[in-house]
């Protein structure tokens, strides 16, 4: 979709997993904050989670369910539902695919393992119970209307760390922290002063921009 012109080369950023650090936070989850701090959260997952096995044993195919249980259980999703889209994406590499007997037990011992997520899930509950309003860190507010039940709930619960991220990324400034970045800065220090980047394209927590050859060092730095 985008060609740098000649002399000019493209640099693209995203957040490294940025919905993790801030569900681990909202839900105050010990397991999490440790692997976010300290090491690989989904070989952590495969590891200590679902196979139960020492770090040094996890190969790529375990990291890889490790991975997939991350991305789908923290949104409530279903073991059944988990099955279906790890086994859609088996013609790919690693080739991996999984019964809804053993997709089962793995939502069940990753529940086990990251007890606070469900303790989270609850809160998320009660606060929809009194007015069906949700504010999150950055203070926004939003009203859910649909019906009451899991699909209400699982948007829930995906909205908050998800729009979180989006604002943080967007350079929104906290309430009470007010500490200035993401792309707006982006925008203020290397268009505006700067003038060494032209910004290609914009979407959720990653950037691209476009500048010469020979400021890619400092830009990136």
């Amino acid at each position: 979709m985008f060609v740098a012109p000649k002399e000019h080369v493209l640099l693209h950023w995203d957040f490294a997993q940025g919905e993790s650090w801030i569900v681990a936070y909202l839900a105050d989850e010990p397991h999490m904050k440790h692997s976010l701090h300290n090491g690989d959260m989904h070989k952590d997952t495969a590891a200590h989670a679902i196979y139960k096995v020492p770090l040094e044993e996890v190969t790529d195919t375990m990291r890889y369910m490790g991975k997939q249980g991350n991305h789908a259980f923290t949104y409530r999703m279903g073991f059944k539902r988990g099955a279906e889209l790890v086994n859609e994406k088996s013609v790919n590499p690693p080739y991996v695919t999984v019964t809804l007997a053993e997709m089962k037990t793995i939502r069940t011992d990753w529940l086990d393992y990251y007890a606070a997520i469900p303790a989270w899930w609850r809160s998320i509950e009660d606060k929809l119970g009194v007015d069906r309003t949700l504010i999150t860190p950055y203070g926004r507010r939003r009203v859910f209307f649909e019906a009451w039940g899991q699909e209400l709930f699982k948007q829930a619960t995906a909205h908050l760390p998800q729009s979180t991220l989006a604002d943080h990324a967007n350079g929104k400034l906290h309430p009470k922290i007010r500490v200035p970045g993401g792309f707006r800065e982006i925008y203020r220090q290397f268009v505006v002063e700067k003038a060494v980047v032209k910004i290609v394209n914009h979407a959720h927590d990653s950037c691209i921009v476009e500048c010469h050859e020979t400021c890619v060092d400092d830009v990136l730095d």
